[in-house]
């Protein structure tokens, strides 16, 4: 345990090297360093603070932290590691709005890497999961993002609908959704206002897509009736 201690201290400097060329190393390193059973959060959190801003700037300075797919793939798989226990992952919502203008970007860019696309749907099922407060920024975020990228999704032609990555991402965000839809009522609201509804009718679903469709449909016929009369 002191060793690993040891090791998170050593990477938290790497972590505050603001060079390009540590970029790729450090992350592959916390990507790991996550795997491991957490016995040292505050350098937890320090490196997990660096992360997220090394992301923000990459959004605000146009990805030039980020210089290639590569990069972007282990940008994604710190974050996908980062939920892999509870500690990390409540430190990881709580910073969320820092990172999902990145993640939600990579999604609605169709001709963007495919793995990049592919793991940034698995990165935003992982969030809506694993949201339990009804906080009102990070829900609307979620739930407008995924609605956007899902409207993008459907209005590609037959042959791209089809293909297996696709239903791949169709059916995390969805995942994602039916989560948020479950457990939250502005999800609920803002869900009908952005026309889900008009989205879903214009997929092309394959058999496990067409039944997140009806799973869909069935929360927000439940819960309908009683949201009306809380508006009232």
């Amino acid at each position: 345990m002191e060793t690993l201690s040891r090791s998170w201290a050593t990477l938290l400097k790497l972590m505050r090297l603001d060079n390009s060329q540590w970029t790729f190393p450090k992350l592959c390193l916390l990507r790991v360093f996550l795997l491991f059973p957490v016995n040292d959060t505050e350098h937890l959190f320090e490196c997990l603070e660096c992360f997220f801003q090394l992301i923000n700037s990459a959004v605000k300075e146009g990805s030039a932290h980020l210089s290639s797919h590569t990069e972007e793939i282990v940008v994604l798989s710190v974050l996908l590691n980062s939920f892999i226990n509870a500690t990390s992952t409540e430190f990881t919502i709580t910073h969320a709005n820092q990172f999902l203008p990145f993640v939600f970007r990579a999604m609605s860019m169709m001709d963007h890497n495919l793995d990049v696309r592919i793991m940034s749907s698995k990165v935003i099922q992982n969030c809506c999961i694993a949201l339990e407060a009804e906080e009102e920024v990070l829900v609307s975020t979620l739930i407008c993002g995924s609605i956007e990228v899902m409207g993008i999704m459907s209005q590609s032609d037959h042959e791209s609908a089809s293909h297996p990555s696709h239903e791949m991402m169709m059916e995390s965000m969805m995942n994602g959704i039916i989560h948020l839809l479950s457990n939250f009522r502005l999800a609920r609201n803002l869900s009908m206002q952005l026309g889900l509804e008009s989205i879903l009718q214009r997929l092309q679903p394959t058999q496990s897509i067409a039944e997140l469709v009806r799973e869909i449909r069935a929360i927000v016929s439940r819960h309908g009736s009683t949201d009306m009369e809380h508006i009232d």
